[in-house]
């Protein structure tokens, strides 16, 4: 017979389950994203193909082995910097799109604290203000019994 696992006390912390980001701010955010990042790629990556097209076709047979050659060494070094760079790149991307994930419904989370907090700050500034407003409502009813007691004369 198996043993009986004696139950765990709650302490008061539970899982939460994040809420799901705003359907439409999400809708939004995709169609800047595709405006702001896609199309853009997208036009310079056709751009380059282009110039890549017109480089080639326009090759002269008359192009030295040894300047080809003398090229070669020259792109080398910036081409091995360029990798590392495009590591980086990439890492970068990647962690930034595993962070965007999480982001959203934590950032709803602390807004919901915040907007609780606006909702606490503002009750207790009318009740700091109220004391003030009373005196000064006081001070203009005498005034306007005063002034209407001893109407001036035009």
């Amino acid at each position: 017979m198996p043993e009986k696992v004696p139950e765990q006390k709650d302490i008061g912390f539970k899982e939460k389950k994040l809420p799901d980001p705003n359907p439409v701010t999400r809708k939004r955010h995709h169609r800047e994203m595709a405006w702001q990042v896609y199309v853009p790629l997208a036009v310079g990556l056709v751009i380059i193909l282009i110039l890549m097209g017109l480089t080639i076709s326009g090759a002269n047979n008359a192009v030295l082995k040894g300047g080809d050659v003398a090229l070669i060494w020259l792109i080398a070094p910036a081409l091995v910097l360029s990798l590392i760079l495009l590591a980086i790149n990439a890492a970068a991307i990647y962690g930034i799109a595993k962070l965007l994930r999480a982001l959203p419904g934590y950032s709803r989370i602390l807004l919901e604290y915040f907007l609780t907090a606006g909702i606490y700050v503002t009750k207790l500034s009318d009740r700091l203000v109220a004391p003030i407003f009373r005196v000064q409502t006081f001070n203009a009813s005498l005034r306007q019994i005063g002034d209407s007691l001893n109407p001036r004369r035009k």
